[in-house]
């Protein structure tokens, strides 16, 4: 991430005088007066991800000092309490936006292509090769078993059906479904519960398959599959 971005975060907190040294080794200091030298040090030894942090900086904050991407020298327990008081530094949503708006669009620009390859590289290898080993519905992700007796195939529809309960879909409304395989949720979410359903996918042979489906169920007004990349919607929603 950007030092020009983290350094427009940390000119908002007030309360104390800190430095922060960066991954380059090149070192700041903030809110420092002519008698005050900082209490604490920050030191980010790589690169963070910004927008992670800043939409949840009490968890983020803690796991990359675990992880040892960030250490501190000095005030650990000061440093803590200059973060509470300047809570809404973090939190501040039109802030927020503006970042995420740059996160996004410099991420788009930089793997968008890479993604594409990568999601075709596997999951076009064919539909034929994933019926061999996958249940009926094609769901890739893992199942909701039961009981020891349930078929791979029940427990994959028992974990499609407690994700729409926990949903609570209404009639009506527009389900989004952000790498949708080959289908099936969104299908059984439009045939079940009387929503228009969209799935996106970057994979040919998964849109080819979701588009068979969906004909053949007879659900061509409910439900959509569209082979798109899904920071194209963030960037939409963004604006």
């Amino acid at each position: 991430m950007d030092k020009n971005l983290l350094r427009a975060v940390f000119r908002r907190i007030k309360g104390a005088p800190f430095a922060v040294t960066y991954w380059d080794g090149h070192t700041e200091e903030f809110g420092v007066t002519e008698n005050e030298k900082p209490m604490v040090r920050v030191i980010i030894k790589e690169k963070i991800n910004l927008p992670e942090m800043l939409c949840e900086p009490e968890v983020s904050f803690g796991e990359a000092y675990m992880d040892q991407k960030i250490d501190i020298e000095g005030d650990l327990r000061g440093l803590f309490s200059l973060l509470i008081q300047n809570e809404d530094v973090f939190k501040k949503d039109p802030y927020k936006k503006g970042l995420l708006q740059r996160f996004v669009k410099g991420q788009k620009e930089k793997t968008t292509r890479e993604q594409v390859e990568d999601v075709q590289y596997h999951y076009d290898l064919g539909n034929d090769f994933f019926k061999l080993w996958l249940d009926k519905t094609m769901s890739y992700s893992c199942a909701y078993f039961k009981s020891p007796e349930d078929s791979l195939e029940k427990a994959q529809l028992q974990k499609i059906e407690h994700i729409l309960r926990k949903l609570q879909l209404k009639a009506g409304e527009t389900l989004l479904d952000i790498g949708s395989g080959w289908g099936w949720l969104i299908i059984k979410a439009a045939r079940d519960y009387g929503v228009k359903a969209v799935g996106i996918t970057l994979s040919k042979e998964q849109e080819e398959k979701t588009k068979k489906r969906i004909r053949s169920e007879g659900l061509k007004d409910h439900v959509e599959v569209r082979l798109a990349d899904y920071r194209d919607l963030c960037l939409g929603v963004l604006r």
